[in-house]
């Protein structure tokens, strides 16, 4: 009998301790039942982190590593009171049956924020920066990763993978990167990067910045790292798709290859502590697609990566796989993670659920177009929670100049449809798209207005030029000048870009003083029906709300 293939795979911080990661979970599920001989671990080091700060005695992590190194510390020496205070926001959301209180709810939110966000990745970045550039023996670098060198060595892995997934301007972290230099020179290990994120970056910067990678994935990764894993030895990697690499010297990519369905049928949760997640009840992520549904969106960067038609599950067989997952690991809740599913697919999908008898609750994404209030109907009854929906504007001239096909009469209907079958609506808008006037805000503020006992959350995106979409491609239609791509981060006197572009408008339209009021006015109107937190999935545990204080000024 051969050896096994020992692969580490890892979820680096920083994001939310309420998601349980998906990738992982299905590169684990499809590479062990592909071939028996391969063995993979997960590790969570994202919610590890969390464990580790919380649980910290007098001293956090930051502020022991900013005195040796003489940074200033963001921390500012957190003590036993904020270190009690985080304690208590972690015991509430795993506890808690529901969100009710609005206020407490939200104070132990910002608390989370406050220090996660705000202070410990700030902190970590200064000190990950400085620690990248020293040699890899530095005793500094080793203990601050002593825990997770520790937990990967134990394994015994031929290859190391880490997935990336904040590699944007503003919330990017140097995290993944200086743990990658540590694994590699105390584990002795190639190390291989992937994650959705690839797909927007280029790949050639970041082995061209740091030579302890050995690969990078670039889009779809499980069949890839299968087939590299298997010819480790061999040297045989100029066949494997999607991959980027070395070789005499030069950067070179191979060709892509679209992923189908097996590669993310039934994640193996197996090995996560889902239990210390920090959700009241246990919540999965699932995928029914690949793909957008739609994909004509003028904005959207999956324009560009995922052109043709999305790849979707059999409704009967991901049901089956609901059941699975409910049955293994005790879950109800299911947050269904693909980017835009249409009405006919959910509609077959919720008949299937109801058929098994599942008795179940899931999020979805979608487009307000063609859903009836049988569909929605339907779907409540199966035990959809929540649609978060791409409506972007109110303005049926943006809505066309995006490309998003549909109309606000239709938008509007299909809301209080959703909402009368006892749907929860999460609706996105888009701030600042170009080309918008003084009167497409006051269209948007209107919509608000008419629709507050209808809409419970509203998400809120600010408008950046994405590479590879249709207004990157056309930017004079839309009255946009480009300019340089934003500055990821810059290392040892090297810059690496993220896929956003800098703009201006070409010419201004109307004087941008003449609407300030309105933007302002639509801020504050959007501020009354803000998500109830950056952690998604305490959707299922928040009240339906209804019915907001919404100020009826005249906005005209």
């Amino acid at each position: 009998m051969k050896d096994k293939i020992n692969i580490s795979l890892i979820y680096p911080p920083f994001s939310t301790p309420t998601s349980v990661p998906f990738g992982l979970a299905c590169l684990k599920g499809f590479l062990e039942k592909k071939d028996a001989g391969v063995k993979v671990s997960v590790f969570d080091f994202n919610l590890a982190l969390y464990e580790r700060f919380i649980n910290a005695g007098k001293d956090c992590l930051p502020c022991y590593f900013c005195r040796k190194l003489n940074l200033s510390c963001f921390c500012k020496g957190i003590g036993a009171d904020e270190l009690n205070s985080l304690a208590r926001g972690r015991k509430y959301f795993r506890n808690k049956s529901n969100f009710s209180d609005k206020q407490i709810y939200e104070r132990h939110l910002r608390y989370f924020y406050s220090f996660f966000i705000e202070k410990i990745r700030k902190c970590c970045n200064r000190i990950l920066k400085e620690l990248l550039e020293f040699n890899p023996e530095n005793i500094l670098l080793k203990n601050f990763f002593q825990e997770e060198i520790s937990r990967v060595k134990s394994r015994n892995p031929q290859l190391i993978g880490i997935s990336l997934h904040n590699l944007v301007a503003g919330t990017f972290s140097f995290y993944p990167f200086a743990l990658a230099k540590a694994l590699k020179h105390y584990c002795r290990a190639p190390i291989i990067m992937g994650g959705a994120s690839f797909s927007y970056v280029n790949p050639e910067d970041f082995l061209r910045v740091f030579d302890f990678i050995d690969y990078i994935i670039k889009g779809p990764g499980a069949e890839s790292l299968y087939i590299l894993a298997k010819n480790l030895n061999n040297g045989k990697i100029k066949e494997i798709p999607n991959l980027a690499y070395r070789k005499s010297g030069k950067i070179l990519i191979n060709e892509s290859l679209k992923s189908g369905v097996k590669e993310f049928s039934c994640p193996d949760f197996s090995e996560f502590e889902l239990k210390k997640y920090y959700n009241p009840q246990l919540v999965l992520p699932v995928m029914f697609s690949r793909g957008c549904s739609w994909g004509a969106c003028v904005f959207c960067k999956y324009y560009g990566d995922h052109k043709g038609k999305p790849v979707f599950k059999r409704p009967d067989e991901f049901a089956e796989e609901l059941g699975l997952l409910q049955k293994k690991y005790k879950a109800c809740h299911f947050y269904i993670v693909d980017n835009c599913i249409p009405p006919d697919k959910l509609f077959k999908l919720a008949r299937a659920i109801l058929s098994k008898g599942l008795k179940i609750n899931y999020i979805v994404y979608a487009r307000p177009a063609k859903f009836s209030l049988k569909i929605l109907k339907l779907l409540s009854r199966s035990g959809c929670k929540s649609i978060h929906w791409g409506v972007e504007s109110a303005s049926n001239r943006i809505l066309k100049l995006m490309n998003k096909g549909t109309n606000i009469e239709e938008v509007e209907r299909v809301l209080k449809n959703s909402s009368k079958s006892g749907i929860r609506n999460l609706i996105y808008m888009i701030f600042d798209f170009p080309l918008q006037k003084k009167e497409d805000y006051l269209k948007n503020l209107e919509f608000i207005q008419r629709l507050r006992d209808q809409v419970s959350f509203i998400g809120l995106h600010f408008f950046r030029l994405e590479k590879d979409t249709i207004m990157s491609g056309n930017p004079f239609k839309y009255n946009i000048r480009v300019g340089s791509k934003e500055k990821l981060f810059s290392l040892s006197g090297k810059r690496v870009n993220s896929s956003i572009y800098n703009i201006s408008p070409l010419e201004e339209i109307v004087d941008p003083k003449n609407y300030q009021a309105e933007k302002l006015l639509f801020l504050a109107y959007v501020k009354k029906f803000s998500f109830p937190g950056y952690f998604e999935e305490h959707m299922f545990f928040t009240e339906k709300r209804k019915g907001h204080e919404v100020s009826k000024d005249k906005i005209n």
